[in-house]
């Protein structure tokens, strides 16, 4: 399994959605995000990229 963990712009241009699709789909529960950083920011495995 990848434990790599991706921020929302590496997730939106693997995925070939706009950072503001992803932070929409995350905001209504359709995709959440995989964990938070540090600083609060969104974080996307592999999985999560392939669902977007």
């Amino acid at each position: 399994m990848n434990d790599d963990l991706y921020p929302i712009g590496d997730a939106a241009r693997r995925s070939g959605l706009s950072v503001s699709a992803v932070r929409f789909y995350g905001d209504s529960g359709l995709i959440a995000p995989t964990g938070l950083n540090r600083a609060a920011h969104r974080l996307y495995d592999i999985d999560a990229i392939a669902r977007l």
